[in-house]
C-alpha cells in the first residue's frame, strides 16, 4: 500500500474531540507530514479547535458548524489540493453524497477492533469493558456504511484488569497516541484512491 520513494499528499484533519489524540500524534509525525498539512477543521467549539488556535499556522484552522459543514468543506476544497482527509475524534457521520462528491481519501481512527464494536466512541468503550477481553484500535477508509469501509491497520489492547470504562479507554487512547503517527505517515505515501473505500479490507491489502 505504501512506498516510501512517494512524497506525502496535502492532507487535512477534521475533530470534534478534546485534540488530545491528535497534539500527540502531530508531536511524532515528520517535518515532511507537517509541510504537506493544509487545515484542521472543527464543526464544534471543542478542545481540537482551541488546540488548533494555538499551535498551528491560524490560517489553516476552520471552523464549520454542523449543519453547514459539508458544503462549506466541499467549497474549501475546490481551491485547495487535498489528497488524504484525517478523521481524528471527528463526531459528524459523513453522508454518502458528500463522500461521492469529494475525491478526497478518508481515513478515520475507531477505538475498537473493527468490525466488532462500531458506532460513537462512548458506546463503544462500554460494551467492550462489558464485552470482551481484548479491545484495541482500528484505522479504515471511511464509506457510507458505519465504520465499515476496508481496514488499514489493527492494534490489540489486553483490557484484563481494567477497574473501570476510563482505565480501559485510557490503554487504547495511548496505544492510539504512540501508533497513530506511523500510520498516517503510510497513508500519506501511498497510492490509495477514494474509490478504494468500496473495496474488502482484503482485496486493499492485495493492492
Amino acid at each position: 500500500m505504501s512506498n516510501d520513494s512517494l512524497t506525502h499528499q496535502p492532507w487535512v484533519c477534521m475533530s470534534s474531540s478534546s485534540g488530545v489524540t491528535f497534539e500527540k500524534t502531530w508531536s511524532l509525525l515528520s517535518p515532511a507530514a507537517k509541510d504537506s498539512f493544509q487545515g484542521f477543521f472543527c464543526d464544534s467549539e471543542c478542545g481540537s479547535l482551541e488546540w488548533a488556535k494555538k499551535h498551528l499556522d491560524p490560517e489553516k484552522v476552520f471552523y464549520f458548524p454542523r449543519k453547514e459543514f459539508e458544503l462549506a468543506f466541499l467549497n474549501w476544497s475546490q481551491k485547495h489540493q487535498v489528497g488524504v482527509v484525517f478523521l481524528c475524534g471527528f463526531f459528524k457521520i459523513l453522508s454518502a453524497e458528500f463522500l461521492e462528491d469529494c475525491s478526497s481519501v478518508f481515513v478515520n481512527t475507531h477505538p475498537s477492533l473493527l468490525p466488532a464494536f462500531p458506532g460513537l466512541e462512548k458506546k463503544v468503550h462500554r460494551e467492550v469493558f462489558e464485552s470482551v477481553c481484548l479491545s484495541g484500535f482500528s484505522v479504515h477508509l471511511v464509506n457510507a456504511s458505519l465504520d465499515g469501509g476496508p481496514i488499514i491497520f489493527q492494534h490489540p489492547v489486553s483490557i484484563i484488569g481494567s477497574e473501570d470504562v476510563d482505565e480501559s479507554r485510557a490503554r487504547v487512547r495511548a496505544s492510539e497516541q504512540r501508533l497513530l503517527a506511523p500510520v498516517l505517515e503510510s497513508v500519506l505515501k501511498s497510492q490509495l484512491k477514494s474509490e478504494d473505500r468500496n473495496l474488502s479490507t482484503k482485496k486493499l491489502h492485495e493492492k
